[in-house]
């Protein structure tokens, strides 16, 4: 990951950012990326609305969270978003070797978390809490069929800790990290900060289509791990995540 204090050339291996926020991130060696195999899919003729950036971020403000992850000397920050099963979902680089982790609402509302999951092979958690005093919540919906070339994406997060923003892009399709298990992942031309890291990217329907977790420093691509990862048959397994005093 990216420290908010440390220059965007500090990169996964020699071409990966994390978009995440942090004073103490330790990056991660990654293999070149590869294209992944793909489908060409099907298109219809049915036209269906897409969302302006004032409609994902009044979408987003219900359900996308900032996160602080106070450590052992280290404080953090990224952004999660709630799920239908009633938990976030984030990075697993922005919940690791925890002490605190805190998180709150767009216009301040705090959020007790009680334990979080992280998967070793992506980098994706899940954050149980308590958001009973944030009865105005709602789960994001998910898209579970791929994403196209040329789509319009948009992510969503913290940048740097600050304001809840939107920022779009287009798809410029999938590819195979081999440090990721082989798991492909999607590219964007979306431009990520530190603290965007655990964001939603969204389909302009509102609809998850992946997790934000790092930017392409030589492309300024942002990196997204695909909603499949994340939920349903192909989701990857989840353990109780480390905390720093342990």
């Amino acid at each position: 990951g990216v420290s908010s204090g440390r220059s965007a050339a500090l990169a996964l291996v020699l071409s990966l950012s994390c978009a995440c926020g942090g004073m103490s991130e330790r990056a991660q060696p990654t293999s070149t990326i590869t294209p992944a195999p793909t489908t060409p899919s099907k298109t219809t003729s049915t036209s269906v609305a897409k969302l302006s950036n004032d409609e994902l971020l009044d979408l987003a403000r219900a359900s996308v969270v900032r996160v602080r992850n106070t450590g052992c000397g280290a404080v953090s920050t990224g952004s999660a978003w709630l799920a239908d099963d009633q938990t976030m979902i984030s990075n697993r680089h922005v919940v690791e070797g925890l002490r605190f982790l805190e998180m709150s609402t767009w216009d301040g509302r705090d959020l007790d978390s009680k334990s979080a999951k992280v998967a070793e092979e992506a980098d994706i958690s899940r954050i149980a809490a308590d958001w009973s005093a944030v009865a105005a919540l709602r789960p994001l919906k998910v898209r579970t069929t791929p994403v196209e070339d040329g789509e319009r994406i948009a992510i969503v997060g913290y940048p740097e800790g600050n304001e809840l923003q939107v920022v779009t892009g287009v798809s410029t399709g999938y590819a195979l990290d081999p440090k990721l298990a082989e798991r492909a992942i999607l590219k964007t031309t979306s431009v990520i900060k530190p603290g965007n890291s655990g964001g939603p990217a969204l389909d302009m329907q509102g609809r998850v289509v992946g997790v934000a977790f790092a930017e392409e420093v030589k492309t300024d691509e942002a990196l997204v791990i695909p909603i499949s990862d994340v939920t349903g048959p192909d989701a990857v397994e989840m353990i109780p995540a480390k905390r720093c005093d342990e």
